[in-house]
């Protein structure tokens, strides 16, 4: 996932995530893009891979 180089917080929060046990993972992962896409009216350039694989629609 590419994230904007200026911006350090959401980069350190990001790495934060990566660092969660899997249970706990995605739904972080799922919170952080959804700021994400509030904030800067976009997503990330690169969704993670299994992020980008859920089907259209997947409420958690």
């Amino acid at each position: 996932m590419t994230l904007c180089p200026r911006n350090c917080t959401e980069w350190v929060a990001w790495r934060a995530i990566q660092h969660l046990p899997p249970e706990r993972r995605l739904d972080a992962e799922l919170a952080f893009l959804l700021r994400w896409g509030i904030t800067h009216r976009r997503l990330p350039q690169a969704a993670p891979a299994h992020l980008a694989a859920l089907p259209a629609g997947v409420a958690r």
